[in-house]
């Protein structure tokens, strides 16, 4: 996954239908930014989960899903890498 090189600190956790995260170091909306949702966003369809938002802000990662068995199958350590 490569992500921007301005950032610092990401980590996304997806747990009982949220989708909550920090990423520190980049203040840009980039497209990296963008590509790194889109990731995010299949790795969730894949496990069969519904995306009912995700929103990547220049410090936060913040979404709905409906799957609250995510965390327990480790999608969100699937996603680090």
């Amino acid at each position: 996954l490569e992500i921007c090189k301005n950032i610092e600190n990401l980590e996304i956790i997806i747990d009982s239908g949220c989708v909550m995260g920090i990423v520190t170091g980049c203040d840009k909306k980039c497209k990296k930014h963008i590509e790194l949702k889109r990731r995010l966003i299949s790795l969730i369809i894949n496990h069969k989960g519904v995306v009912s938002f995700i929103e990547i802000k220049s410090r936060s990662v913040y979404g709905n899903i409906q799957a609250d068995y995510l965390a327990k199958r480790g999608a969100y350590k699937e996603f680090e890498g």
